[in-house]
């Protein structure tokens, strides 16, 4: 199965140079993929996303900045499994979870509003422990 790569939107509030808070909503998409087994074989999907609010602390260093963010990931999974057997029953689970999630980065600021940074989140989602993500975006602070 190809990688699954998130989807999400982050609001960034900075009260200070120093400190900012920051929400997300990742939606992780639909993977899915079929299967064979002894005597079974069939289809699945699953489909993650939830909001993560972060606390943001970031070391200016002139138009460079270093950051690290820490916070949790409040999300609810989906899984339904098809089995090709005629009159097989079919599988289904929903769950809500949350978990902690960390990262950092660095960026810089151009025209002293355009803000472009690189970011590492290490994402610990239960069942599925790799799920990290690297960031590339661009922001206008006012």
């Amino acid at each position: 199965m190809p990688p699954v790569l998130p989807i999400a939107r982050s609001p960034v509030w900075r009260f200070s140079p120093y400190f900012a808070v920051e929400g997300d909503y990742m939606n992780f998409g639909t993977p899915g993929d079929s299967f064979s087994a002894t005597g079974s074989d069939g289809n699945y999907r699953m489909h993650l996303a939830g909001i993560a609010p972060f606390a943001v602390g970031t070391l200016p260093l002139g138009p460079l900045e270093v950051f690290a963010k820490a916070g949790w990931l409040f999300y609810d999974t989906n899984l339904r499994v098809n089995f090709n057997e005629p009159g097989t029953q079919v599988l289904q689970s929903t769950h809500s979870r949350s978990d902690f999630i960390w990262g950092g980065g660095l960026g810089v600021t151009f025209f002293s509003h355009l803000n472009v940074n690189a970011e590492y989140d290490q994402i610990r989602v239960d069942n599925a422990r790799h799920s990290n993500a690297l960031w590339l975006d661009a922001g206008w602070r006012f």
